[in-house]
């Protein structure tokens, strides 16, 4: 502070001083907590539509993330798993009493009804799966943050679309685009 004191030459110098150092002395007492915007408090209802199923055998597993952990295929690190019978070729799961907040959703469409995801040799899916953002997997899953979402509403609506045989739904676009060429 002293040295601040023969430096400044003015009244003006030293209220220029005095402003950074207040300035800097605030921002280092600060918590990192009052950095973060605050999300409102509240619950709310989130609906799930899945679609793009290709039967109606089996059934869906769903499980909600509220961060990396566990995301996509580890329903330990969920927040809530659901199991439901499929009906038909679009299934609607509501999760209700959901605090506001980030999420990601992944599912799989467990045909077999084995509890497992079926791959081939190369650990290519057999059966269907999707995420939130209805990212599209090309070479292993989806990372967390691109498909997270936030619920800051009553009732959230969000559709999914199952996803079958990456490999060769790649092969086919591409081949696609060659014809059109």
């Amino acid at each position: 502070m002293a040295i601040f004191l023969k430096k400044a030459r003015t009244v003006r110098d030293l209220i220029a001083y005095l402003f950074l150092i207040m300035t800097l002395v605030s921002c280092a007492l600060r918590s990192p907590d009052q950095s973060r915007p605050r999300l409102p408090s509240g619950n709310g209802r989130l609906v799930v539509e899945i679609s793009g199923l290709r039967n109606s055998d089996g059934e869906i597993f769903l499980s909600l993330f509220s961060g990396k952990k566990g995301f996509p295929d580890a329903p330990s690190g969920a927040v809530r798993n659901f199991h439901q019978e499929i009906k038909s070729q679009t299934c609607l799961i509501e999760i209700h009493d959901l605090p506001y907040g980030e999420y990601a959703v992944s599912f799989l469409h467990d045909e077999n009804l084995n509890g497992k995801m079926e791959a081939n040799l190369l650990g290519i899916p057999k059966e269907g799966f999707g995420f939130s953002g209805n990212s599209k997997s090309k070479m292993g899953p989806p990372d967390y943050d691109d498909v997270r979402f936030l619920l800051l509403v009553p009732e959230k609506r969000i559709k999914v679309i199952a996803q079958y045989e990456t490999v060769g739904r790649e092969k086919k676009r591409i081949m696609q685009e060659k014809k059109s060429r």
